[in-house]
């Protein structure tokens, strides 16, 4: 009995790994203003999968690709599901075969390009002065 268990236990490991699938999305940190999300994925046998864009809870925001049986995956992603742009947050993409997810990656979506603000920059000594408003510090333009 203890053999049979040890067999079943090896057996679905081996099985796991025959139906890996893999998903990438570059880059991470997105901004649809400025580049399109690339999303590949690679699964070792054909299956009926989707792309779909999740909260970080998990709950779905809408499929960026709907289902179809494939192997291989490759687009690029403009920031928009049916048409809406995505807002701004955190988000998980995810590779979903019926309702159990394959393969997940983290996103953040981030149309506000930074900003500096209140900026200040000194090494502590006086301000440098060129030449011409030397000269006229000293009265030597006429």
């Amino acid at each position: 009995m203890r053999r049979l268990g040890l067999v079943v236990i090896a057996a679905l490991a081996v099985t796991a790994q025959a139906h890996a699938a893999t998903l990438t999305v570059s880059p991470s940190d997105f901004s649809p203003r400025r580049a399109t999300l690339q999303v590949s994925a690679k699964l070792t046998i054909v299956r009926q999968v989707g792309v779909r864009l999740a909260r970080p809870d998990g709950r779905p925001v809408g499929w960026i690709v709907p289902p179809a049986r494939r192997t291989t995956l490759s687009f690029g992603w403009d920031g928009r599901i049916a048409g809406r742009r995505v807002p701004d947050g955190n988000y998980l993409v995810k590779l979903v075969y019926r309702s159990s997810t394959l393969a997940a990656a983290p996103l953040r979506i981030d149309t506000t390009a930074p900003a500096l603000e209140d900026l200040t920059v000194s090494n502590g000594s006086t301000p440098f002065a060129t030449p011409l408003h030397r000269e006229r510090s000293i009265g030597l333009v006429m």
